[in-house]
């Protein structure tokens, strides 16, 4: 069976805004709002080097008791060594998928030895993002070589080695502890089976997701053909999904790799019963301080809202609508002299599929970007020339949403405490940049299956949208996806993720998806509002304190884009386990009246199983 893997996934969504809502924590789980951002103690260092015998038990036997765990150095494992088993690994980990599926776990395996994915069982039913590889490296009579790659062949040798001394300061280690415990040094390692124990390799390769679209390489493209002239790139033939409905029209059929697993399609999981509402505020209402409420408390609490009466003229929102639709319509050969060109290393321009593949899904969406503001920032190559008012038009909606997003921007920093700029002067100021993107999402014979754009949450601070007369428009919120309410002449603001950074987690990203209609296209014009790229964005000093530390890191916006995307994490853990028939239970030396059994004696066996499937230990 083909098992998709992490590494795999992450290749796919390296351009991305998107990840698998599988992989998406809930918020008690989510590093950016969980991590500890103020000053932290340090996890124990020992120094195994130390002549002072004495002191350096001591200092395991304290860090074993108060931390769990602890670091050491000096620990004669040569360092040598300890770089040629990681280059070993990661050797492996960038052979090509079938030479790393040669040593694969097999599906019907009673046992976890082998390359695989997703051994962290799911919770909630989120996944892990790692894959792995599994074997064992003692004893020799437990080592079954079918699952040690060949290839680099210094693999073996090296793990081999390895072996050998991990063994020797594991025996030290447990000396220490059983000595720690008043016992003899050899308690604890008899208690884990003596030379039947078994020791685990692990090799993890975590790709940790990517935030926002980053310039394709051409070979991940997926064109039907290409020409190069020398000095001249000629542009690929790339498939539109507009094209590809209009040739599905008369069938109930679409492609494949558009149909979405259960766990996405819109079908099973949008919420049917009476739904709560997406706030709306009234712009116009003269009690101002019930507006600011009404923002602050949609921001906090949703992370989303819609505004009426809010300055921006019907008729231009319905012109920016009509010269949109109006692009969309003219011939492919129109829309593609304002493409994205497929070496660009900015996302402006007319496309499709900027949600690149997701589990090999596609999103239904073509899209078209440009930047409006400000005026040094606006490339017109991108701006279509057909209709001949669509300039016009932008140019005109650009100052009221540039004025609609500051008044926003005022009352979300007073809700703050802060000063009205302060929002915007952590955007940038008059260098925050305003991105155009219109979405076209044609008809769908299954829009059951598929979604035009799949969960994820903005990577800008603010996003000001108006969408057609045609729903689609779906919030994540206390666990189900809700259709929002289509409100004529409405701007849907999403809080986007460098307001949830400036707030310092106060205000928060919304997270959303799109679903697309059978009969009739719906359309959207959002307009991004992102730092520039050298803006460095953090939660606002005003607001840090000994009560309330910072949440997030600061970084360079063009860095958080790119966040850890560029480095992939591993780690070799080897795990001394005991065998599988052995009894595990409270030494009988340490039981006394003083100090009962805590825990059950469990053969190994049953001890993993019932742990695995989270069944009663006691």
């Amino acid at each position: 069976m083909e098992i998709e893997r992490v590494q795999d996934i992450s290749s796919s969504s390296l351009y991305t805004e998107a990840i698998p809502l599988e992989f998406i924590r809930s918020e008690k789980e989510q590093p950016a709002i969980t991590t500890f951002r103020g000053p932290v103690p340090a996890i124990p260092v020992v120094d195994l080097s130390d002549p002072d015998e004495e002191s350096v038990a001591r200092a395991v036997v304290k860090a074993s008791e108060e931390w769990g765990i602890f670091q050491v150095v000096n620990h004669g494992i040569p360092t040598e060594l300890i770089k040629r088993l990681q280059e070993v690994g990661r050797t492996f980990f960038e052979l090509p998928s079938s030479e790393k599926e040669s040593v694969a776990k097999p599906v019907d395996a009673k046992d976890i030895e082998g390359y695989g994915t997703k051994l962290q069982k799911e919770v909630e039913g989120k996944k892990a993002w790692v894959d792995h590889l599994f074997h064992r490296i003692w004893p020799p009579s437990c080592v079954n070589y079918n699952f040690w790659p060949k290839n680099p062949p210094e693999y073996r040798e090296v793990n081999e080695e390895y072996a050998l001394h991990v063994k020797k300061l594991s025996e030290t280690l447990l000396g220490i502890l059983s000595e720690g415990l008043g016992l003899r040094r050899e308690a604890l390692r008899e208690g884990l089976g003596g030379d039947l124990a078994d020791g685990q390799y692990l090799a993890t390769s975590s790709l940790p997701p990517s935030l926002k679209t980053k310039p394709p390489p051409p070979l991940n493209l997926e064109p039907s053909s290409s020409s190069i002239v020398p000095g001249i790139t000629k542009a690929m033939e790339i498939e539109r999904v507009q094209d590809i409905s209009s040739s599905s029209l008369h069938t109930e059929a679409i492609p494949l790799e558009f149909i979405r697993s259960e766990k996405e399609q819109p079908a099973i999981t949008t919420f049917r019963g009476p739904a709560p509402a997406i706030p709306v505020v009234d712009l116009s209402d003269p009690d101002e301080e019930s507006v600011a409420r009404a923002v602050v408390n949609s921001s906090e609490e949703w992370g989303i809202f819609q505004v009426v009466n809010h300055g921006i003229p019907t008729e231009l929102i319905k012109r920016l609508q009509e010269v949109g639709r109006t692009f969309f319509e003219l011939p492919s050969s129109e829309k593609e002299s304002v493409a994205k060109p497929v070496d660009a290393k900015d996302i402006e321009g007319y496309g499709t599929k900027l949600q690149k593949e997701v589990e090999g899904k596609k999103a239904w969406v073509d899209h078209l970007f440009h930047r409006i503001w400000p005026p040094s920032c606006v490339n017109y190559s991108f701006w279509p020339k057909n209709p001949p008012e669509y300039r016009e038009v932008n140019e005109e909606y650009a100052l009221h949403v540039k004025k609609l997003s500051e008044t926003l921007l005022g009352i979300l920093s007073e809700g703050l405490g802060l000063r009205r700029e302060a929002l915007r002067e952590g955007l940038g100021g008059d260098l925050a940049e305003y991105m155009m993107k219109i979405n076209y999402y044609p008809p769908c014979p299954r829009p059951d299956l598929a979604l035009g754009v799949p969960a994820h949450t903005d990577l800008s601070g603010i996003t000001l949208l108006v969408p057609n007369e045609v729903p689609g428009l779906q919030v994540f919120k206390d666990d189900h996806w809700f259709d929002a309410e289509y409100i004529p002449s409405a701007v849907i603001v999403h809080i986007g993720d460098q307001i949830l950074r400036l707030s310092n987690g106060r205000y928060k990203n919304v997270l959303h998806r799109t679903t697309v209609d059978k009969d009739r296209t719906r359309m959207s014009w959002p307009v991004f509002l992102e730092p520039h790229r050298e803006m460095i964005v953090g939660p606002l000093p005003e607001l840090i304190s000994d009560g309330n530390p910072p949440k997030y890191k600061p970084f360079a916006f063009k860095d958080y884009s790119y966040l850890d995307k560029d480095r992939t994490r591993m780690s070799w853990p080897v795990f001394l386990e005991p065998h599988r028939e052995m009894i595990v239970g409270p030494l009988p030396e340490l039981i006394s009246d003083d100090n009962p059994p805590k825990y059950k004696p469990f053969a190994f066996k049953d001890y993993s199983y019932r742990k695995l499937n989270k069944l009663p230990l006691d």
